[in-house]
């Protein structure tokens, strides 16, 4: 039997998805976009309103459109006891509306699926801060093109920028309101585990790098973990990483199988 997944905007991680979903043959796919322009590929049907998504009755909805879709769409797939997959994790540095969510979602019996994105090693995070007194530190490290409108609007010209710019030092949730569409990441470090507030994070734009770095410290009673995962940046998109997509496209694999990796 073939799963239903409804898929919320048509960007440059979502039209990824959607290739990789139809390449495995195991789901039926529409999209909810509000351009009636959007070119789909054949067999994915189009939605310009979220309500007829919701009659179409997906087995789970994938949001794939920015952080202002998860607070307009996804309560809304809950109230109608339907699983979502969030990839815009920054909406959820917002306590009160996580809390909420999270109600919603426990009332309705559906789910709120959170994936890896453009990191690793959130199994052992979410382990280690289980108790107290374990510190979170990630840096994040893009080239200059990935942050060329933050850089332009401090005054920087790219072409005369030949050493690394510290742009945000501080807490997640105060760097994923700020980078909305760089910082996922951040986001989803602190929700897996030390919290919004005592997960620290740097933010560096270096002309030597081609490749989006993503450096995670975890320190605690429980010991220590370092880990550098270096992406190739999406070629549509250079704020963020090419396994995205595929992070995501693994996080309805697992919430479809009998087997779960945790």
């Amino acid at each position: 039997m073939k799963h239903k997944i409804g898929i919320i905007g048509f960007g440059a991680i979502a039209k990824d998805v959607v290739n990789e979903l139809i390449d495995t043959e195991r789901f039926v796919i529409s999209v909810f976009v509000r351009s009636s322009n959007v070119c789909l590929p054949n067999g994915v049907t189009p939605f310009n309103n979220i309500d007829d998504l919701l009659r179409w009755r997906p087995d789970l909805i994938i949001e794939a459109a920015g952080q202002s879709a998860v607070t307009e769409y996804i309560p809304t797939c809950l109230e109608h006891a339907i699983s979502v997959v969030i990839s815009s994790v920054g909406s959820l540095s917002n306590n009160k509306f996580y809390t909420d969510i999270k109600e919603i979602a426990s009332n309705k019996k559906a789910k709120i699926l959170i994936p890896s994105g453009a990191i690793a090693a959130l199994d052992y995070i979410n382990a280690a801060t289980i108790g107290k007194y374990t510190e979170v530190n990630y840096e994040s490290r893009k080239p200059i093109n990935a942050w060329r409108d933050e850089l332009t609007n401090l005054g920087y010209l790219e072409g005369n920028i030949d050493e690394e710019v510290v742009l945000f030092e501080g807490d997640a949730s105060t760097a994923a309101r700020k980078y909305p569409q760089n910082l996922n990441v951040a986001a989803t470090l602190a929700l897996a585990g030390a919290g919004m507030e005592n997960t620290k994070v740097r933010v560096v734009a270096d002309p030597n790098t081609n490749t989006n770095k993503h450096l995670i410290q975890v320190s605690g009673p429980n010991g220590t973990l370092n880990v550098s995962v270096v992406n190739k940046p999406s070629a549509t998109n250079p704020k963020t990483s090419a396994i995205v997509s595929k992070s995501i496209v693994a996080s309805v694999n697992q919430h479809f199988s009998t087997v779960q990796f945790l």
